[in-house]
């Protein structure tokens, strides 16, 4: 196994490489509403990846698209989930995985 395979390696670069792969999916997020501690669930299109943040077109109405961005460190953290649409299991299962073997 190399070593930019192992799971701790490198988080936020392995997030981002997957991310890169997928620009132009619709894919499903869930994720803090503003300041308030609920969260939701939206549909959108992975638009651009950066660095440091993803950009999301997700819905936010019949009619209303809007821009959200997020940082890898939230989807690493656990605050931001990223799912395949129409697919239940999180993209970055793995990080799952790690968190739940202890780290």
């Amino acid at each position: 196994m190399q070593e930019s395979e192992i799971v701790g390696a490198n988080p936020v670069g392995r997030i981002r490489r997957e991310l890169v792969e997928r620009v132009g999916s619709r894919i499903k997020v869930r994720a803090p509403h503003g300041r308030k501690p609920v969260l939701v669930t939206q549909q959108g299109e992975l638009l651009e990846v950066h660095p440091r943040v993803f950009i999301l077109k997700v819905m936010e109405g019949p009619a209303r698209m809007r821009r959200c961005s997020f940082s890898y460190a939230d989807v690493v953290m656990g605050e931001v989930t990223l799912w395949d649409e129409g697919c239940e299991e999180s993209l970055f299962e793995w990080l799952r995985e790690k968190t739940e073997v202890g780290g």
